[in-house]
């Protein structure tokens, strides 16, 4: 069950529109406020005030979604003003966040990334664009990764193959 748990493909409809939502609001306020939140207290704090709307289907996505916006838009604005507040109202409570498993060799790679592509900041998020721009710089002659053995790609490696040249 765990297993399924951790590769799932259904999604709360209303996750999404609770973030978006978050995001708006959170968005509004002044920066020195915004110091004392933590969003995943707002978020959960909404969520847990609103009925969850499930898919597992692209359909189904997109018929919660629409049926969320028209129904409960007000609701998800409500909440997430509420949790703003409730959040904002303790800043000096402290709370221990869940580790969530994460898929392990998954984190391995993106960490393997990081250094190949010398780049402390690269997440899942921005992962392709800066793959592209490595690609890009590679088509063009330029080094912008190293290699994992050595550091830095070795004289004779081949850009259009990927492969190190083997000696003459």
């Amino acid at each position: 069950m765990k297993k399924m748990l951790a590769k799932r493909s259904w999604i709360n409809v209303m996750e999404v529109l609770v973030a978006e939502e978050m995001e708006r609001q959170l968005g509004q306020l002044p920066s020195r406020k915004l110091s004392f939140l933590k969003p995943e207290e707002v978020m959960t704090y909404a969520l847990n005030r609103l009925s969850p709307l499930y898919a597992n289907s692209v359909r189904g996505l997109e018929m919660q979604e629409s049926k969320a916006r028209q129904k409960f838009l007000e609701q998800i604005q409500t909440a997430v003003r509420q949790g703003i507040a409730a959040v904002e109202r303790d800043p000096l409570r402290h709370s221990t966040p869940i580790e969530v498993p994460g898929d392990e060799k998954a984190e391995r790679a993106l960490r393997a990334l990081k250094s190949m592509l010398q780049d402390s900041k690269l997440d899942w998020d921005n992962l392709p664009a800066a793959v592209e721009a490595a690609l890009s710089d590679a088509s063009q002659g330029k080094s912008s990764w190293r290699s994992r053995s050595t550091g830095r790609p070795p004289g004779n490696f081949d850009l259009n193959t990927g492969r190190i040249r083997s000696p003459r």
